[in-house]
């Protein structure tokens, strides 16, 4: 998010998700804040607005979750790309 997106935004995304067979809809809230506190800052009253209304979606099959939730399982170890030719 950034200080860009409203209300609207936010709701708009979870309602396009449940009216096309569902999906994930991933929301990165970097800070919430009373006010201006940087621009990846969404108001502390968006985002309870937001959540209140999250909350009234279970019966549209809307379902919060982490990302951890969602992917689960133990840490694995890393795993090296490709070698890029010279």
């Amino acid at each position: 998010m950034d200080d860009t997106w409203s209300l609207d935004d936010l709701k708009a995304g979870v309602t396009n998700a449940e009216r096309n067979g569902g999906g994930w809809v991933q929301y990165t809230f970097h800070d919430v804040c009373a006010d201006a506190c940087s621009d990846l800052a969404v108001t502390t009253s968006t985002f309870t607005q937001f959540v209140n209304w999250l909350k009234t979606r279970q019966s549209a099959g809307t379902i919060v979750r982490t990302i951890g939730d969602v992917i689960g399982g133990t840490t694995k170890a890393v795993v090296n790309g490709p070698v890029v030719p010279a």
